[in-house]
């Protein structure tokens, strides 16, 4: 409960400011292995990230709804990325703003790959969901059970799912 004044306790600042960065190394991982792409793959690969909207900087700088947080382009073909972080076992629906899946799956609809790739920070295994599967599967009460779920492949590294997720772009014929 924040002071009389309204100042946040120490206890709630820390909270939002673990909030407020959870995510951000899976991301960095997320960079790393795409920048890899490039030097592996040449002119061919190309990627961009997309700012947060909350980190946009200047106060009251209104961006865009962007669809993933990261556009991955080769021979033709867009893959859009999302990246999770959770500490718990499962992936909670507040993981996503409202409206991000359906926006995904409307992507996917049109020919993008819309892979979600979850960092589970506690067993250190990465995963890689396509984004229909959490507009097809609500999500059951405590969360979506991923790391139990007995068709979705693990991965022990960022590089393994990014690589799983974007196999269908990577081996596509050249156009």
């Amino acid at each position: 409960m924040p002071h009389a004044d309204g100042t946040l306790t120490v206890e709630e600042y820390l909270a939002r400011k673990k909030r407020a960065t959870l995510g951000k190394a899976a991301e960095q991982s997320v960079k790393s292995c795409l920048e890899k792409k490039v030097a592996e793959l040449g002119a061919a690969f190309d990627w961009e990230r997309n700012p947060d909207t909350r980190s946009a900087g200047a106060k009251g700088q209104v961006l865009q709804v962007r669809t993933g947080d990261f556009y991955a382009y080769y021979r033709g073909g867009t893959v859009s990325i999302e990246v999770k972080e959770t500490e718990k076992l499962v992936l909670m629906k507040s993981a996503f703003k409202p409206g991000q899946i359906g926006r995904g799956v409307k992507r996917a609809m049109a020919g993008v790959i819309c892979p979600v790739l979850i960092h589970f920070k506690t067993p250190g295994v990465w995963m890689a969901v396509p984004i229909d599967y959490f507009f097809n599967n609500p999500m059951p009460r405590g969360g979506w059970d991923l790391l139990n779920h007995p068709s979705m492949p693990k991965f022990k590294s960022c590089a393994q799912a990014l690589d799983w997720s974007m196999s269908r772009l990577l081996n596509s014929p050249q156009q």
